[in-house]
């Protein structure tokens, strides 16, 4: 039997901190893992908050670069996670909606 590869979702953030897909669906068996991607020349923040199917809470993506989640943790829970978008600007962030990340065994 082939083993499966790790899922890589790929998410577009765009200069108004839009996304591409709104919701993105992860395995924490699979060990899938999103990876974020600016379209342009900002660099963005995704934040989880206090709460991320990952390892980490915060990520950093470069502007014209791209970021891992890595694996779903072993610890998520089967939950909608919400996160935010946030990019600088002159002022202050510019902060897009809340998209989801939906955990699943």
């Amino acid at each position: 039997m082939a083993t499966r590869n790790p899922n890589r979702a790929r998410v577009n953030i765009y200069d108004d901190c839009s996304v591409d897909c709104e919701s993105v669906n992860v395995s924490i068996t699979e060990q899938d893992q999103i990876e974020w991607y600016s379209t342009g020349r900002a660099a963005f923040t995704v934040d989880f908050g206090q709460f991320s199917p990952f390892n980490g809470t915060t990520f950093n993506v470069p502007a014209n670069g791209s970021i891992s989640s890595g694996p779903a943790s072993g610890n998520a829970l089967e939950v909608t996670y919400h996160y935010t978008i946030a990019r600088a600007v002159a002022g202050g962030s510019q902060v897009a909606a809340d998209p989801d990340v939906n955990v699943k065994r």
